[in-house]
C-alpha cells in the first residue's frame, strides 16, 4: 500500500509541532523550513488537521499552532484520517460501478478488506510519542546515520 504526500507530510508535520512545542505555538514558517515542506501546502495539511481536532490555532503576533492533545493520545491513524480523504489499499471499495464492475461479486473483495482493516489496527496502535520518543532513541545512538548508509 502507498500512501500519499499529504500522509508522510502530516506525520512529520504533527511530530515537528510536539518536538519544538514548549507552550507556545509554533509558526507555520518554522515547520515548513525545518521539515522542508512547500508552506502553502502545509498550510493545507495544519487546515485538515485542525479540523480534525487534531491541532489549535493562536491568531497574531506570536502566534501559531499548538497540540490540543498529548502526543500518547494521538495515532497515525488519527493523522491519516484527518489528512486522506479515505485509507483504502485498492480503489475498488466502492459501489461505483464505473470503477469496478465486479464490485458485488468480486471474489478477492473481502481478503483485501481484511487487509484494510488489519493496516488500519496496525496504525491505530502506534502513537506519535512512541514515533518521537523511537526517533529520539535512534539518534542518540546513531542509528539514524546507520539507517540512512
Amino acid at each position: 500500500m502507498r500512501l500519499s504526500s499529504r500522509a508522510r507530510y502530516g506525520v512529520r508535520a504533527m511530530a515537528r509541532l510536539y518536538k519544538d512545542f514548549s507552550g507556545g505555538p509554533v509558526s507555520l514558517k518554522e515547520i515548513a523550513k525545518l521539515e522542508m515542506i512547500d508552506e502553502a501546502y502545509l498550510a493545507q495539511l495544519l487546515l485538515k488537521l485542525k479540523n480534525y481536532g487534531l491541532i489549535t490555532t493562536e491568531r497574531g503576533k506570536g502566534g501559531g499552532y499548538k497540540p490540543s492533545k498529548p502526543a500518547e493520545d494521538i495515532t497515525l491513524m488519527d493523522i491519516l484520517r484527518a489528512v486522506e480523504e479515505e485509507i483504502m489499499p485498492l480503489e475498488c471499495f466502492t459501489t461505483d460501478l464505473a470503477i469496478c464492475p465486479l464490485t458485488s461479486s468480486c471474489f478477492t473483495k473481502d481478503f483485501w478488506y481484511n487487509l484494510k482493516q488489519e493496516i488500519e489496527k496496525a496504525l491505530s496502535g502506534i502513537t506519535l510519542k512512541s514515533i518521537i520518543e523511537k526517533h529520539d532513541t535512534d539518534v542518540m545512538s546513531g542509528k539514524q546515520v546507520e539507517k540512512l548508509m
